[in-house]
């Protein structure tokens, strides 16, 4: 290939003078015209692109505007779910840890101070319930609430 423009190979066979003689390949090189009056262009990548125009132009950028705050808004919800997820977690061990010390008798464990600890007994049976108020950066205050109950045992 030369750099000012395009070649290609031909290649023919060409058929023997006698029978007994083998076939002779003959391979030239063929250069195909320039396009008049048009400067060559680099081509690269896969045929199917096309060359981007004046209406295409920014269109990544504004793809990757768009993007960023949705790919932000779900990071941040994932972060706040988990946060919550968290309390909720931390809260039902507290319950279940404070019922089964109520049930015996035991004084009740200490819980953070962000935890609210309600105890009640009804009959034989002692209801603790833990709340918590999540708070986060973007203001939505979440309530976490759970309950554990055990069985009062006999002294």
């Amino acid at each position: 290939m030369s750099a000012r423009g395009r070649a290609a190979v031909i290649a023919r066979f060409l058929a023997p003078d006698s029978p007994t003689a083998m076939p002779v390949v003959q391979v030239a090189l063929r250069r195909k015209p320039e396009r008049a009056g048009q400067p060559q262009r680099r081509r690269t990548g896969a045929k199917h692109r096309r060359e981007r125009t004046g209406r295409d132009r920014g269109s990544a950028a504004l793809e990757v505007a768009l993007a960023v705050p949705i790919i932000l808004l779900f990071l941040v919800s994932g972060v706040l779910l988990l946060g919550a997820l968290a309390a909720k977690v931390s809260a039902a061990d507290g319950a279940g840890a404070a019922a089964r010390a109520a049930a015996r008798g035991e004084p009740l464990p200490p819980l953070p101070a962000s935890f609210d600890r309600t105890v009640t007994q009804d009959g034989d049976l002692v209801r603790v319930t833990v709340r918590r108020q999540v708070s986060n950066l973007i203001g939505a205050d979440l309530r976490v609430e759970e309950t554990a109950v055990a069985m009062v045992e006999p002294h």
